[in-house]
């Protein structure tokens, strides 16, 4: 089951703009077919904070202004005002990044610090801890060309900052439909085949109400995330890469021991151009 294949549907379906209420749909789609989606993995440099994020099983979502890719919220044409000054996104929505294998040498030469950090496997089609995270789960669609659409950057920077001032006095509606602006992004990157939590400025710092916060009736589950520290009690292994430092291996297999989750070792494979990986034992 491609879960980026019916999402890529409903973006074509739809050039000109994807509505809150249609990734709603999808998302009850996701939760209808969860036990299909794959085990999701972040590659990450084996710090101070990832270590410490997988021991109190928690992740953090980042500003989309400190995201790596420069046409990030580029996806549809842009006008003067963005292209001369796209510097704005700061925190428009937050955003924590998977990808779809533990195995691709690029993500772990990339993102986990040249093969000296590790990768953390999530197993998110039980999330009933926290089902309004399913709210928020999307695969990316990648594709060539941007498209026309209604969703203006520029103006969804503005109204950021005019809500910030003062919520009254800003379009509420246009900045919870922004959503898919972080969706879509360049062929260029297809090898991560990247999954997002993502949580606009609105869902996270507005609190919701019986009624809803706006004049129509809005799902809860959007305001599931108020913190960009989330509980994620969701690892189901950890995955060391070939030149993690001593210290910092002992200390993993601690606490995956201590947390019941799988841990592996790896080393170049004899053969391929790949990584071999074996499985530590907790012995009791």
């Amino acid at each position: 089951m491609c879960f980026r294949e019916r999402l890529k549907d409903l973006i074509n379906r739809n050039r000109e703009s994807i509505f809150d209420f249609e990734l709603r749909e999808f998302s009850d789609w996701i939760i209808e077919n969860r036990r299909n989606i794959p085990k999701l993995y972040r590659y990450v440099p084996a710090n101070y904070y990832s270590i410490r994020g997988l021991e109190t099983q928690t992740i953090y979502l980042s500003e989309i202004g400190k995201m790596n890719d420069i046409f990030e919220g580029l996806s549809g044409h842009i006008d003067a005002k963005t292209q001369a000054d796209f510097t704005g996104l700061s925190d428009l929505v937050y955003i924590k990044s998977f990808a779809e294998s533990f195995d691709n040498m690029l993500l772990w030469g990339t993102y986990a610090d040249n093969f000296s950090g590790l990768c953390i496997e999530y197993d998110l089609r039980d999330m009933s801890s926290h089902p309004g995270y399913y709210a928020h789960l999307f695969p990316v669609v990648y594709q060539q060309e941007r498209y026309a659409t209604n969703h203006c950057l520029h103006f969804a920077i503005t109204e950021l900052s005019e809500m910030k001032k003062n919520p009254d006095s800003c379009d509420l509606e246009f900045l919870r439909d922004i959503i898919s602006m972080f969706l879509i992004k360049s062929n260029h990157w297809m090898h991560e085949e990247e999954w997002r939590l993502i949580v606009p400025y609105v869902y996270m710092h507005l609190e919701w109400s019986e009624g809803g916060v706006f004049e129509d009736n809005e799902d809860p589950r959007l305001y599931s995330i108020s913190d960009q520290t989330i509980d994620f009690p969701y690892a189901s292994a950890v995955y060391m890469g070939p030149l993690i430092q001593p210290m910092q291996k002992h200390h993993i297999v601690q606490i995956c021991k201590k947390l019941g989750i799988c841990v592996y070792e790896s080393k170049p494979s004899a053969t391929k151009f790949r990584l071999s990986y074996s499985e530590i034992q907790h012995n009791s």
